[in-house]
């Protein structure tokens, strides 16, 4: 069986209305990493003109799909970034209720 990896927000959970305001948030990202100037990632969300949401609802048909990857031995995983702590993406997972 194989290791599949997801990236978590915008491929398990659904930023909804906050896509494009994360996609801009995304390019100062980049923007200011060129620069070697680092900064937060919610100020940078802020600067964007959103926030950092409480909580985002996965899409739909990934609970069932990723039960399936599972039921079929299939190891999943999720890798970090430096601006999601293992808490956030536990807590998040566990919202999921993954059987």
């Amino acid at each position: 069986m194989a290791t599949i990896s997801f990236d978590l927000n915008g491929t398990l959970l659904d930023p909804g209305e906050q896509t494009d305001v994360l996609q801009n948030a995304v390019r100062l990202a980049m923007a200011h990493t060129l620069a070697g100037d680092f900064r937060p990632f919610a100020e940078l969300l802020e600067a964007a003109g959103g926030e950092v949401p409480d909580e985002l609802p996965p899409f739909p048909d990934v609970v069932t799909g990723l039960d399936r990857l599972a039921a079929a031995g299939h190891r999943l995983s999720v890798p970090l970034t430096p601006t999601v702590t293992a808490d956030v993406v536990v807590d998040r997972l566990d919202d999921l209720e993954l059987s």
